[in-house]
C-alpha cells in the first residue's frame, strides 16, 4: 500500500443511487480539493462509506458491522452514531467535518499499517 498521507483517500460508497455517487465524487473533487476519491472496486478502497439515513445503505451497514472490520468505516447521518470503529459525520455534511474525518481515517490506516509491518 502506498503512503496513505501522500495520496487521496480511496472511498467505497455503499447502498446509494447513482445520483448520490456523482454528488459525492464532485464533493470530494471540488470542495475537498481532491482529498478523497470514490472507487468502484470496493476491494481497492481504503475506507467504506455509508449513508445512515438511506434504507439500502443502512441495511448493508448493519450487516457489515456484524463482521470484523477490515478498514475504517465512515457514516453520514442525521442521527448521532456511537459505534466503535465508525467515524461519524453529522448531516448536513460540511467540508471541515469531512476533511477531519478523512484525516482521522488516514491516521487509523497508518496505525494499522505500521502494526502490520512490526508483526
Amino acid at each position: 500500500m502506498s503512503d496513505i498521507n501522500k495520496r487521496p483517500l480511496k472511498v467505497a460508497l455503499h447502498g446509494v443511487d447513482s445520483r448520490a455517487i456523482k454528488i459525492m465524487a464532485m464533493y470530494f473533487q471540488g470542495l475537498c480539493h481532491g482529498a478523497a476519491l470514490l472507487v468502484a472496486d470496493h476491494e481497492n478502497a481504503d475506507v467504506d462509506m455509508f449513508d445512515g439515513d438511506v434504507l439500502a445503505s443502512k441495511k448493508i451497514l448493519e450487516t457489515y458491522l456484524q463482521e470484523q472490520l477490515i478498514r475504517p468505516v465512515i457514516v453520514l447521518s442525521l442521527q448521532d452514531i456511537a459505534q466503535d470503529g465508525v467515524l461519524y459525520i453529522k448531516k448536513p455534511v460540511n467540508v471541515d467535518d469531512m476533511l477531519r474525518v478523512i484525516a482521522d481515517a488516514k491516521k487509523l490506516i497508518s496505525k494499522v499499517t505500521k502494526k502490520a509491518l512490526i508483526y
